[in-house]
Parts: structure tokens; C-alpha cells; sequence
């Protein structure tokens, strides 16, 4: 009887530890799982901490870009309006230097003597502006380019930037002056304009 008492006991002994080793196995897996998915989540945030900076890394770069091109862009319109500055001031003082005259044809209003007059010519706008009140010289020579005398002669209306007009005494939109004289040769000087900031309109023109 006391051997089966004993050997009772052993059993209940060995479910008990049994028991205990199971629990214990089951601690550890579980112990086990939360590691691995505390280290998941580990990960993750290195992961989307990664990711974040290397957002804030192309937003800076974007940035950085964008104040370039917007420096270059204010340096590009400051130069731009000082070239359009300058061409003015040389539009004004030296307008010559942008207006080209061709076909000039003078008329010979003389019947005992020679009188000379520029009569037609057509002219080439190569300003950056709308012009008006042009006036100049024209200068007559003889044949061998010797200085003869000057006449004037102005404008009336306007020409636009880039623009190729005619312009003659027929018209009404060319007067000049005479100068008597029996000349051969004469050459155009521009030698004062004025400047219209806006499209002149056919108002304006009267």
C-alpha cells in the first residue's frame, strides 16, 4: 500500500512538473513572439524614420532649387530691365545708331538753279520702342563726298519696334527743308526722337 501511495505521488509529482514545463515552454514562446514583434515594430519605425529624412532630404533639395532658379530668375529680369534701361538712354542720345534709313529720293525743285529736298524714304525701327517726333539732318555732298550743306527735315506719326515704314513729303508725312544747291549725294543723321511707352493709337497720331 505504501508503495502505491509513493508511486501515486511520483505521479502527481511528474504531471505537476510536466504541468510547470509546459506553462514555462509556453512563456518563453510567447515571451519569444513579443521580442519578434517588438523588433518588427523596431524596423518599422527605423524604416519610416529613414523614409522621413529622406523626404526632408528632397524637400530641401527642392527648396534649395526652387531659391536658385528664383535668384537666377530676379537676376535675369534685373538685367533684363537695365538692358531695356540702357537701350532707352542710347535711343535718345544716339538714335542714329537705331534707325536705318533706305531708298532716300530727293526732288529737285529748281528751274533756273538747283534746289535739293528730301522727298521719300523708307525707314527701319531697330529700337526696342514705339517712336515719334523723329527728326534729323540730311547732309549734301557733290560727287566726290565734299560737305555741300545740311537741310532738316522731321516725321510725322509714329513706327513700332522691329517696324520697316515709308514716309514722304506726298503723303504728308515726311517735311523738310531745301537747300540750294546742285548735289549729288546725301546721307540721313536721326538726330532726335521721343520714346512712347504704350502702342501709339490712331487718336494719338493727330
Amino acid at each position: 500500500m505504501r508503495k502505491i501511495i509513493i508511486a501515486g505521488i511520483f505521479v502527481v509529482l511528474g504531471s505537476v512538473g510536466a504541468y510547470t514545463i509546459a506553462i514555462q515552454h509556453n512563456e518563453l514562446i510567447l515571451l519569444r513572439s513579443q521580442l519578434v514583434h517588438q523588433e518588427e515594430k523596431a524596423r518599422q519605425a527605423e524604416s519610416r524614420r529613414a523614409e522621413a529624412e529622406k523626404l526632408a532630404s528632397q524637400a530641401t533639395a527642392e527648396a534649395d532649387q526652387t531659391l536658385m532658379k528664383l535668384s537666377e530668375l530676379a537676376v535675369s529680369e534685373a538685367s533684363k530691365e537695365e538692358g531695356i534701361k540702357r537701350e532707352r538712354r542710347q535711343v535718345l542720345s544716339d538714335p542714329d545708331r537705331y534707325l536705318d534709313a533706305t531708298d532716300v529720293r530727293t526732288y529737285d525743285e529748281g528751274w533756273i538753279e538747283d534746289y535739293r529736298r528730301v522727298e521719300y524714304f523708307s525707314l527701319l525701327n531697330k529700337s526696342s520702342f514705339y517712336l515719334r517726333d523723329i527728326e534729323g539732318r540730311a547732309d549734301w555732298m557733290d560727287s566726290r563726298g565734299k560737305l555741300l550743306g545740311s537741310t532738316s527735315f522731321r516725321i510725322k506719326g509714329h513706327i513700332s519696334p522691329g517696324e520697316s515704314k515709308s514716309f514722304g513729303g506726298s503723303s504728308g508725312t515726311l517735311i523738310s527743308s531745301t537747300l540750294k544747291s546742285n548735289a549729288r549725294q546725301v546721307k540721313l543723321h536721326f538726330i532726335s526722337v521721343r520714346i512712347v511707352d504704350v502702342s501709339p493709337s490712331v487718336n494719338q497720331e493727330q
